[in-house]
C-alpha cells in the first residue's frame, strides 16, 4: 500500500520519498533493486546526514531510504532524538513509511 501511495504521489510530480522503518527484516530495497549499505540506521546513529541516504529509483520524483544495517536495538533506535529531526526537517516532502 506504501508502495502505490508513493507512486501515485510521484506520478503527480510531487517530490515523493518512501522510508524503510522495517529495522529487523529490511527488504523494501529489493523491491527497486537497491543495496541497503546504508540507511536510516545510520542516520539515526548519526553516521550520515538523511539527504545522504537517498536513493534514486527507476520512478522519476521517487527517493527510497532504505533501513540500513540491522540494528542490535531497532526499538531503542526509532525512539532516538533524531527521529523527532526527522520529521521536523522534512514536513514538507512526501512521505510514505514501509
Amino acid at each position: 500500500m506504501a508502495l502505490n501511495l508513493c507512486y501515485c504521489f510521484a506520478m503527480q510530480n510531487y517530490k515523493t520519498a518512501i522510508v524503510g522503518f522495517d529495522l529487523r527484516k529490511p527488504r523494501l530495497h529489493k523491491e527497486f533493486n537497491l543495496d541497503n549499505d546504508i540507511g536510516i540506521t545510520n542516520f539515526l546513529r548519526g553516521q550520515t546526514r538523511f539527504e545522504d541516504v537517498a536513493q534514486e529509483t527507476h520512478i522519476k520524483n521517487l527517493h527510497l531510504f532504505t533501513a540500513g544495517p540491522i540494528p542490535d536495538n531497532p526499538s531503542e533506535l526509532l525512539s532516538h532524538t533524531a527521529m523527532e529531526q526527522l520529521f521536523q526537517s522534512y514536513a514538507s516532502l512526501r512521505l510514505c513509511f514501509y
